[in-house]
């Protein structure tokens, strides 16, 4: 079970000196006259600069009754242990933001289940978001996500720049984890990005009474491999808010990782996977989706590694 004091961790970072705390008209991410509002691609080089971030990856336990040493919520009830490649991040801005008081520490990341689109969402004092002042992003070999500056977002009449994204999801640290060897503050809202970008879906062993189960299959045509929802190619597909979906994916489980957006053909059109309300059961082969009260009215199924898969196929939400 996690347990936060926010209180409590904010004295402590700001007992804790050094690092030089940006307190100014940066202090909530705000864009200033020097802050870039364009994204910048990740680079990978073996250069060294005290000025760039520094994106690696850190080996976390999962599995067994309680879920490894890090949170235990990854819902695997097997006494067995299995390893993920989980994102750290080093040299962000240290400051204060408007998800709270950040870090240049290497830290693990995580991601928002409430951010639906390619900008942070998330205002309080235990999440602070990753920021990033400066051009030169570095990332390990072992990194193959995507890592930029996200698009500035203007709201309230503030402006948000220089957000970090890992796969165009906002990035952000928690401030339970207080050195780089922790990561444990994953639960149904909090999510880590694994090394190839995704998000660390939930895993649940046994399947749970659902509404509906869709068969998804993929078959070769003239236009490449598509998806086939119930024997249809790229079905248009209508859900229900508050019900339970099944997609039984089979053998392209892992192959044809199905995955929801936003946007049409997700990630592949520069937009984040959708994952509020999404779990995964790996021993089953399935992708759940619970439809949130908040969803958007369209959603869309793309396969996180290849493009086109769905044509236009649309998800409505009712």
């Amino acid at each position: 079970m996690k347990i936060i004091f926010p209180i409590l961790i904010l004295i402590l970072y700001s007992c804790g000196g050094g690092g030089g705390s940006s307190m100014g008209s940066n202090s909530y991410g705000t864009s200033n006259s020097n802050s870039s509002s364009s994204s910048s691609s990740s680079s990978s080089t073996s250069q060294t600069s005290s000025t760039a971030l520094s994106v690696s990856v850190m080996s976390v336990t999962t599995g067994g009754d309680s879920g490894g040493d890090y949170g235990g919520s990854y819902g695997s009830s097997s006494s067995s242990s299995d390893s993920i490649s989980v994102i750290q991040i080093e040299n962000a801005d240290q400051e204060l933001n408007m998800g709270g008081n950040a870090t240049s520490s290497k830290k693990t990341v995580y991601a928002y289940s409430e951010d639906f689109d390619d900008y942070a969402t998330y205002e309080g004092t235990s999440w602070p978001r990753v920021r990033f002042s400066e051009s030169l992003i570095q990332t390990s070999a072992s990194v193959t996500a995507n890592v930029s500056k996200l698009p500035s977002k203007t709201s309230d009449g503030i402006t948000s720049t220089d957000v970090i994204g890992i796969n165009y999801r906002p990035a952000y640290q928690c401030m339970v984890d207080m050195t780089d060897s922790e990561a444990g503050c994953s639960d149904d809202n909090w999510r880590l990005f694994l090394s190839d970008g995704k998000v660390d879906l939930k895993d649940v062993d046994s399947l749970p009474e659902v509404d509906q189960t869709f068969v998804v299959t993929v078959q070769s045509t003239a236009s490449g491999n598509k998806y086939y929802i119930d024997g249809v190619e790229a079905d248009n597909i209508t859900l229900e808010k508050g019900k339970t979906y099944a997609f039984s994916l089979g053998d392209a489980y892992s192959s044809h990782p199905m995955r929801l957006s936003i946007s049409q053909d997700g990630i592949h059109s520069s937009k984040p996977e959708f994952i509020k309300g999404v779990q995964s059961s790996t021993s089953n082969k399935t992708i759940l989706f619970t439809v949130p009260q908040n969803a958007p009215a369209k959603l869309y199924y793309f396969c996180y590694i290849h493009s086109g898969m769905a044509n236009e196929a649309e998800i409505t939400i009712n």
